[in-house]
């Protein structure tokens, strides 16, 4: 068996070769966080990167999920991912089998996917090069979760060409993770532009706002914003109306808006998929529905206004910083 250790003791990350003290309770970001450090000090020059995908979750946040995606980096043009596996009762102990990193970490062998419909009918794009010795990592209740180290350059020439990947391990686990989150983030976009960066802003119910801005992707010319409905107590809903596309995304039909202050609002656009209307009730609780849209008419005017406006068919909206379009990380006051 491997000898890595779990995340309960001293883990090592391969691609860092640093090593993190973990408690059952502590947060995996503690690693990510210096991971990113290493990253940033080091490489050649290239865009390097690191992101975080779980918005900040620890592993208590995925009860009954063996298998998910930690975070994914870029480091002198190689795409890699961190990911966690945990012991699950009902599953009893799991052996996994792969290889030992550069760096000490534990390499599973997996296979790449992307979805072709949603997020049920996937197409196998790659697998992980089988070697002739292997190692095997056990996952039970002495050793209830561990890092995985990831090779995920198979994905990069898909980039922007479908929605979701999703990773297989040998015994069937799978994790599905947004290819978005392959793409540079904001504050390393690579020399096209292209980055995806999530938003932190304090002014989330800015101007009566009942929607708030978390996300934003641009690629290939195209800025999609990413909202969710913040709007009243636990729980609350409202209805709204857009199209259901064939990834499972949302996409509302709206009006963008820009302006200085709170008044005077210009209208610089429409926002929406063509087909025909379907209603869809959102609501302030978890699981969030994402609402994409194409924000890219603001990119324009970004220079010349500061605030720009969504509003839904119901007449609710949303107002952020028009800054947040562009490729930097900060924090909106």
């Amino acid at each position: 068996m491997s000898n890595l250790k779990s995340l309960n003791g001293d883990t090592r990350l391969g691609s860092s070769g640093i090593s993190c003290h973990l408690s059952k309770t502590l947060r995996v970001l503690t690693c990510f966080l210096a991971l990113s450090l290493v990253i940033r000090v080091f490489g050649n020059g290239t865009t390097n990167w690191s992101r975080d995908v779980t918005d900040g979750g620890s592993l208590k946040d995925y009860p009954g999920i063996p298998f998910f995606v930690l975070s994914t980096s870029s480091i002198d043009d190689h795409l890699s991912a961190i990911c966690a596996y945990q012991y699950i009762a009902d599953k009893g102990l799991t052996i996994l089998r792969g290889t030992t990193g550069v760096g000490g970490g534990f390499v599973p062998f997996v296979s790449y996917q992307v979805a072709e419909q949603g997020r049920t009918k996937w197409k196998t794009i790659g697998a992980s090069a089988q070697v002739s010795q292997s190692t095997e990592l056990e996952v039970g209740p002495a050793n209830p979760r561990v890092l995985l180290d990831v090779d995920m350059d198979a994905f990069r020439r898909i980039i922007g060409k479908f929605r979701w990947g999703r990773l297989i391990l040998q015994n069937g686990d799978a994790a599905t993770f947004a290819i978005d989150d392959l793409l540079p983030t904001g504050d390393n976009p690579d020399a096209d532009g292209n980055f995806s960066q999530s938003i932190t802003d304090l002014g989330a119910k800015r101007f009566g706002s009942s929607f708030s801005l978390m996300k934003v992707t641009s690629f290939s010319k195209r800025v999609i914003g990413e909202f969710i409905f913040v709007g009243g107590g636990d729980g609350s809903c409202v209805d709204i109306k857009g199209i259901r596309d064939g990834n499972e995304d949302f996409w509302p039909s709206v009006t963008l808006q820009a302006a200085n202050s709170n008044d005077n609002w210009q209208t610089v656009g429409q926002s929406g998929k063509d087909g025909p209307q379907i209603p869809l009730r959102v609501c302030h609780k978890s699981p969030w529905e994402n609402l994409r849209i194409n924000v890219h008419a603001f990119k324009s005017i970004a220079g010349k206004f500061t605030y720009g406006k969504v509003v839904f068919s119901n007449g609710d909206f949303a107002v952020f910083e028009l800054r947040n379009l562009r490729p930097q990380t900060h924090e909106a006051n």
